[in-house]
């Protein structure tokens, strides 16, 4: 995942973690960007720190990623045919 500047377009950061396809990426907050790979797996990372964590919870490939930062909630939906609702707050 590349964050770029706002104007120029050159690459700002690239964040590493994963090594499957990107499916979705939504920012969660201005230092933290959600990414859903082709697994169970959604990767949480911090822009300034790169660290990244991962939320398990899924039994197949996460479709889609969607944030609600005022909420601190994450919202994902998968082929294992759920809708999940992640607090960011407890995990």
């Amino acid at each position: 995942v590349r964050v770029g500047a706002d104007c120029d377009l050159t690459v700002a950061k690239q964040m590493v973690g994963h090594n499957d396809d990107v499916i979705d990426v939504a920012f969660c907050s201005p230092d933290t960007v959600a990414v859903c790979t082709n697994t169970d797996s959604l990767r949480l990372f911090n822009i300034d720190t790169r660290a990244c964590t991962l939320l398990h919870g899924h039994t197949d490939v996460i479709l889609c990623v969607d944030c609600a930062p005022g909420a601190n909630l994450i919202t994902t939906s998968s082929k294992d045919r759920t809708v999940r609702v992640w607090n960011t707050l407890s995990g």
